[in-house]
């Protein structure tokens, strides 16, 4: 059983681990700067609707939370979306269909082009997630 704390540190741990040195990662904490023309990607994740799975007594309820885990990709809009391409499927095949450590399963991932944005071309990932929490 997870918290969502917990369900993030999983997934982030998976993904940086698993990408290595594919590109730069902005973790979303304030404390990146972009590069000037090589591709990033940016990691968030975000909660979302869950509710209570099982009846019992206080301490022994399970309860099934969801969130979404987004990797967001930055390419040079120059180079077109080839690259964008290559590196949103790499993100999917990270973290699609996984289970990690028995406590956060991951569902299906979308891929969102989102077009030019200043100088870079960006295109989301979007992946759900499960875990389960018991109060």
């Amino acid at each position: 059983m997870a918290t969502i704390n917990e369900a993030r540190k999983l997934i982030y741990d998976k993904f940086i681990s698993e990408w290595g040195a594919t590109t730069l990662i902005d973790t979303d904490n304030g404390d990146f700067t972009e590069p000037e023309s090589d591709p990033w990607v940016r990691v968030v994740s975000r909660g979302q609707e869950g509710g209570q799975s099982s009846i019992g007594k206080k301490g022994n309820r399970r309860y099934e939370r969801k969130g979404i885990f987004f990797v967001q990709v930055f390419t040079p809009v120059l180079t077109g979306t080839s690259q964008s391409d290559i590196l949103a499927q790499l993100a999917m095949d990270i973290l699609e269909g996984e289970r990690l450590s028995g406590q956060v399963w991951t569902g299906n991932s979308v891929n969102r082009e989102v077009g030019a944005q200043g100088k870079w071309y960006a295109t989301n990932v979007e992946t759900e997630f499960t875990y389960e929490e018991i109060k």
